[in-house]
């Protein structure tokens, strides 16, 4: 006990020498004051003097600064004014003032939205100190720093865990979103998205980032087993506005952008790209419309910079009976690529009326109408590839020729003509060009356009049957339509090979789907010390979806662009594909003293998506917590610990992202022969498997947080393991059966890793503020087992450049080592003399020649020689986010990054296969000569003879380091002071400068370091061209009424 004492006495003395600093730091002085108001400030729970916090009188420049006993003094106040107190981690309060009073005194409340923060974990809301699990959550006021108009977006690196990435920069396109890595191979990877307990399994693309009141991020299996089949990938709970009893409060936000590409390629210029097909001997200059002296930049001939708008208005308030919440938006994103576009149109009206004492009616709607014009940007794509076709086009050739767009496909052999430099150099009798269709004209007269409709509503009524027990039943639809249309005309690749004349396709899908669920709630706390929140409920669904596919040719004109002047047509029709689920759960949450905490959850789901013998799966979970800092033999470091919190949690959640029938055996079309005959039927195309299940995924986490100096400084850390078994892979099985294959239930992959999340208050004072939050991310992702047969699932670019296998990560690079480029001959024969070289030579092996390594020493290269190469996978990803406020300026920039994966940059890959079209910039330092070798990493122009010719095989040659560090959002921000508006009917006014993607620092020589073309668990980090990313200015303005 002695000992005990002279510690807190020591700790005692050493806090009081910082809160004597941090009085005199606040430049106070009370012996200043000698009349006015003054009172102390205290902490509501401890008792404890807040030191530091702020006393300012509303509307005026009048404040001050408690000291270090948490005591102030005011002097010349007005008769009647407003006193406002406020401080860092706790609630503002705001007191009237007289003049007959001398001495206010305030207790101040943890901030409510800090460690008391409502924070939804399904169906029922926890305060955030008493979260058991792991979860992250966001308010509006962290989402609204970043312009984008894509929730997703909005989020990436802001929250530890959780891999964001723009694959793609159309507009309008879907986001990558990973939770706790990849944990599946052939189902999907996609997060639940949950908007007002409503499911929404197109994602959050249509929703107006302006309605969103709170997102909470899921990440264990404990948190998510709530969510039963569907929360193996994580879930994401969107809550949005709703009415407050208020009169009217109109807000309008306007923003005006203008955007542009953030990185081109670098291209060989007209000198570099004759230059090398000069030397493979092509003749280029036949073709008419070549002029030595253009420098065509094909980048800048299909982009544009972009002007951006958007509008959203937003009406909130009631009554104590009555209150709503209704909003409108439009936006319009022009593409930085000509004649690509995307158009949003929301609206959402919430309700809430209190029907009587016992009954509260509540009311959700929404409409969301997209108009995208998009374009076929990755890859080859049938020749309509716009990004391969702008990078293969020779700079020494125009867009317009001779009235029209140029084009090699405008001419045949008759129309070559001689070198005009040199006319002893004549034409060949070849085409000298890849057939390669000029990319502003495909933007031109080539027409992609999705519609999108949908509309969704949901009614619901909070029942109070007794003390605490709540009766919640509710009832949610959805509608939605989405058209897709492609029509390209026949002067689009006219003698290509593949299109004689126009054709036209549709894509028409509807779905519609109902749910009912009905839940009980009970919220109690027994003699002050024992607080339980539970929840029992079921959960009845059915999901029906129709998809109709046409296509129309022989069209008589390029000016019938519809099917209706079609000739011919193929079609495909699924009608009522339905999903049909139930489900059981039961919830529970109990705390002892507010500091012992313990979590169960059980639900039961069932689905149509699987056999009829294990149609049922169960998922369980249990956590607990304990808050040591309100331990009474923590109370001596109370002044600097406010939080210190261990939990810990175990569960189990499954993952239904599968396609339809899949345990049920479907007919093919097969030709039969009969005597001389051939006759067409059909033929068993799969085994069924009435056995097929969920796939599994246990999680086990454990976490800590603690929070320093009333949370000024707050530390988050979570270690898990997550396991998905019972994975669907197509087996091998005996062909004796009729097939090869068969789906089973096998399979594991294992996600480990270390989360951690900081967010400090680096400085608080009256007149400047800085804030700092960052975040760290490590996972290991590992595949436990496969199939006994299959042991490598191959994917990727010409299905093999991705590997799946156990001991490795999911979709692992797999080719050949690169070593470079053979310099000379006297190396050829140094090497070819040495057994230990590692490498293998052919016979007609050249300088120039590329140079692979020999793994298995069998003297060839070929397809033994591969091996892991690289990994899609980063070691960590992480972010950083800083807002500085002075006065009524604020400043805030965010930085995202991620380390240690690479990524397949089969862009150069293609253009190397072929000297018949430009290449990047860096082929300017290929081999030569041995008197002009380059840099020894690009070989000769054109393919050669021997070992190190094959470039179009994948190895390392293509693959880059994917790391980078971006300055993802830059924002300034001013709000004009009250006093300037309160002769006017405006309430509140706002603007702010905002910059988007303003830099990636990288050594990565592609367009978009996020690029990931496939979108597949096994064939990820491939870049074969894509839609560029765009760097955007905004001006946003913001009106309160």
């Amino acid at each position: 006990m002695k000992r005990q004492k002279t510690n807190t006495g020591l700790f005692r003395q050493v806090a009081l020498i910082v809160c004597l600093f941090a009085g005199l730091f606040s430049g106070w002085s009370a012996a200043a004051q000698q009349s006015g108001v003054h009172g102390q400030v205290t902490d509501r729970k401890t008792g404890q003097p807040v030191v530091g916090a702020t006393v300012r009188v509303e509307g005026t420049t009048i404040a001050t600064s408690t000291d270090i006993l948490g005591q102030y003094r005011i002097a010349a106040l007005p008769d009647k004014c407003t006193l406002i107190f406020s401080y860092v981690g706790y609630e503002s309060r705001i007191v009237e003032y007289h003049a007959q009073q001398t001495a206010v005194d305030v207790a101040l409340a943890e901030d409510v939205q800090n460690l008391d923060e409502v924070v939804v974990v399904g169906y029922i809301s926890n305060s955030k100190r008493e979260t058991t699990t792991a979860i992250s959550s966001l308010r509006d006021k962290d989402l609204t720093t970043a312009n984008s108009a894509n929730l997703l977006q909005s989020i990436q690196g802001l929250v530890p865990g959780v891999q964001i990435g723009s694959s793609n920069g159309t507009p309008g396109a879907e986001t990558d979103f990973y939770i706790r890595g990849v944990g599946t191979v052939n189902a999907g990877m996609a997060p639940l998205c949950i908007i007002d307990d409503v499911v929404e399994e197109d994602g959050l693309n249509g929703l107006n980032v302006n309605d969103v009141e709170s997102v909470q991020i899921l990440k264990d299996a404990a948190s998510t087993a709530i969510y039963g089949a569907a929360g193996a990938n994580g879930v994401i709970i969107v809550t949005t506005k709703r009415g407050r009893n208020q009169r009217a409060e109109v807000s309008l936000e306007t923003k005006f952008g203008i955007s542009e590409v953030a990185r081109y390629y670098e291209m060989m210029n007209s000198e570099q790209c004759m230059d090398m097909m000069d030397e493979a001997g092509v003749k280029y200059w036949s073709l008419p419309g070549f002029d030595p002296n253009l420098n065509t930049d094909w980048q800048k001939a299909i982009t544009r910079r972009a002007f951006t708008q958007s509008y959203s208005l937003s009406v909130r308030g009631g009554n104590e009976k009555v209150q709503y919440a209704v909003s409108g938006s439009f936006y319009d994103q022009p593409g930085v690529l000509i004649n690509t576009s995307y158009k949003r149109y929301n609206l959402r009206a919430n309700l809430d009326a209190q029907l009587d004492r016992r009954v509260k009616l509540w009311a959700n709607f929404t409409s969301n109408y997209t108009d995208q014009s998009a374009v076929k940007d990755q890859g080859q794509q049938g020749g309509e590839g716009v990004m391969v076709r702008t990078l293969q086009m020779p700079p020494m050739f125009p867009v317009y020729y001779d009235g029209t767009y140029w084009t090699q496909n405008n001419y045949t052999t008759e129309d070559l003509v001689a070198d005009p430099r040199d006319p002893t150099r004549l034409p060949g009798n070849t085409m000298p060009l890849q057939h390669i269709e000029n990319p502003v004209k495909i933007l031109t007269e080539q027409s992609i356009r999705t519609l999108n409709q949908r509309y969704t509503g949901s009614v619901g009524l909070n029942v109070n049957l007794a003390k605490g027990l709540t009766f919640k039943p509710r009832f949610n639809f959805l509608m939605s339509s989405n058209s897709y249309r492609n029509w390209r005309p026949a002067s689009i690749g006219e003698r290509y090979g593949k299109v004689t004349d126009g054709n036209a396709s549709m894509n028409f899908k509807t779905v519609s789907s109902w749910e009912s669920e009905f839940v009980l709630l009970y919220n109690r706390i027994f003699n002050g010390k024992h607080k339980i929140n539970a929840a029992l409920g079921a959960n009845l669904g059915e999901r029906l979806e129709n998809y109709t596919y046409v296509k129309g040719i022989g069209f008589g004109s390029d000016a019938l662009g519809t099917l209706n002047g079609a000739t011919s047509f193929t079609a495909n029709d699924l009608p009522y594909l339905r999903d049909r689920s139930v489900s059981f759960f039961f919830r529970a949450n109990y705390s002892f003293k507010e500091r012992y905490l313990l979590g169960v959850v059980v639900r039961a789901d069932g689905s149509s998506k699987f056999g009829p013998d294990n149609r049922f799966g169960y998922f369980p979970s249990v956590s607990a917590g304990w808050i040591a800092s309100d331990e009474p033999f923590m109370q001596w470091a109370a002044p600097v610990l406010s939080m210190l919190k261990f939990r810990a949690s175990y569960g189990v959640a499954g993952n239904n992202a599968i396609g339809r029938y899949k345990y049920e055996s479907f007919l093919s079309s097969r030709n039969y022969v009969f005597g001389d005959e051939v006759a067409n039927g059909l033929a068993v195309a799969n085994i069924a498997n009435p056995d097929l299940g969920w796939e599994r995924k246990t999680s086990a986490n454990v976490g800590v947080e603690l929070g320093l100096f009333s949370n000024r400084i707050y530390v988050t850390v979570d270690a898990y393991r997550d396991v998905t078994s019972d994975m669907l892979l197509n087996a091998n099985i005996p062909a004796t059966l009729g097939q090869s294959t068969m789906t089973l239930n096998i399979g594991s992959v294992e996600n480990k890793g270390i989360e951690l999340g900081v967010s400090t208050s680096n400085i608080s004072r009256r007149y400047f503020q800085w804030t700092t939050r960052f975040n760290i991310s490590f996972n290991r992702n590992r595949v436990l087992s496969l199939s006994g047969d299959a042991d490598m699932i191959f994917d990727g670019e010409s299905g093999t450049s991705n590997v799946t296998m156990e001991g490795w990560p999911v979709g692992v690079f797999y080719g050949r080592v690169y070593k470079g480029v053979y310099m000379s001959w006297d190396e050829i024969r140094q090497l070819a003399a040495d057994p230990n070289n590692g490498l293998a030579f052919d016979p007609k092996t050249v300088p120039g020649d590329m140079k692979f390594v020999d793994l298995n020493g069998d003297g060839v290269i070929d397809d033994n020689d591969r091996t892991v190469i690289g990994t899609p996978h980063p070691k960590f990803t992480a972010g950083l986010s800083n807002t500085f406020r002075y006065r009524n300026l604020s400043l805030s920039f965010l930085l995202t990054g991620q380390y240690g994966n690479q990524i397949y940059n089969y862009t150069i890959h293609d253009m190397a296969r072929s000297v018949n079209n430009n290449a990047i910039a860096a082929y300017d330092r290929r081999w030569r000569s041995e008197e002009s070798p380059g840099d020894g990493w690009y070989p000769v122009v054109g393919p050669k003879s021997g070992a190190g010719a094959d470039r179009n095989k994948f190895s390392t040659y293509q693959l880059e380091d994917a790391s980078y560090l971006c300055i993802k959002n830059v924002s300034l921000g001013y709000t004009f002071p009250a006093s300037l508006l309160k002769r006017s009917f405006i309430k509140g006014l706002s603007v702010s400068l905002n910059i988007d993607n303003l830099h990636t620092f990288t050594r990565y020589s592609g367009q978009n370091i996020e690029a990931n073309n496939y979108r597949r668990a096994t064939a990820l980090g491939i870049d074969y061209t894509s839609y560029p990313l765009a760097r955007t200015y905004t001006m946003s303005v913001n009106l309160k009424f």
